[in-house]
């Protein structure tokens, strides 16, 4: 098979830039593992510690307790079977092959139940 030359150049500059990421890379995992522990596990919260925490009760400077959750703009709950929210629209992440995929999906159980 004939190789041409820019394919050559192409797989040539591949490799530099792959040696280049490679160092940054390591550079990268020296300075995590030179890190403490306890700054490591910080950014990870799970969804409940989140949900908890915007539903507390803050106090402000003035004293009167106020409620960090908007009564009037509610988070949409998904349905249980599909990721389909109640107005019938998917979520904006998910692409429109996963959705026709997801519709298929719930076609199909429906009609095994019947």
């Amino acid at each position: 098979m004939a190789k041409s030359i820019r394919s050559k150049s192409k797989r040539k500059y591949r490799a530099i830039k792959r040696t280049k990421s490679l160092k940054q890379l390591r550079n990268d995992l020296k300075n995590i593992t030179n890190l403490d522990v306890k700054l490591v596990t910080l950014p990870f919260v799970t969804r409940a510690e989140l949900v908890t925490a915007s539903s507390e009760v803050h106090t402000d400077v003035s004293g009167s307790a106020q409620l960090t959750k908007d009564s009037d703009s509610p988070m949409e709950a998904s349905n249980t079977v599909t990721p389909q929210r109640k107005p019938g629209s998917f979520p904006v992440w998910m692409n429109k092959r996963e959705r026709k995929r997801q519709i298929r999906l719930y076609r199909m159980k429906k009609r095994k139940h019947k």
